[in-house]
């Protein structure tokens, strides 16, 4: 099993950063309901031309497929790294893949 690094997972070369973040708050709720107007008229041309002059401002806000697909990638790599720490491993099912030394035992 090989560490994903399509969507900036570094882990575990690097911790998983926390907190990167934020509830709307009055320092962009102004950009967030013109965005949200925008939205709501069908006007995405427009919604996404906002965004992108503010992506700098609104990026701490955004929880989006990228953020996601990011953390979904962290998820896995733990799992690779937590996999390669222990030495035994029950389960119903074979594992993928184990290293040297390692055991896996199938409940009856």
């Amino acid at each position: 099993m090989n560490y994903q690094r399509t969507f900036g997972s570094n882990y575990p070369n690097e911790c998983i950063a926390v907190g990167t973040r934020r509830d709307v708050d009055n320092t962009v709720i102004n950009l967030v309901n013109q965005y949200n107007t925008y939205m709501k008229q069908g006007d995405i041309k427009s919604a996404g031309t906002l965004l992108n002059a503010n992506r700098t401002a609104l990026e701490p806000y955004l929880i989006n497929t990228r953020y996601l697909n990011y953390l979904e990638e962290e998820v896995y790599n733990t799992g690779i790294a937590a996999l390669s720490a222990i030495t035994a491993i029950i389960s119903d099912t074979e594992p993928p893949a184990q290293d040297e030394g390692s055991c896996w035992y199938q409940e009856y």
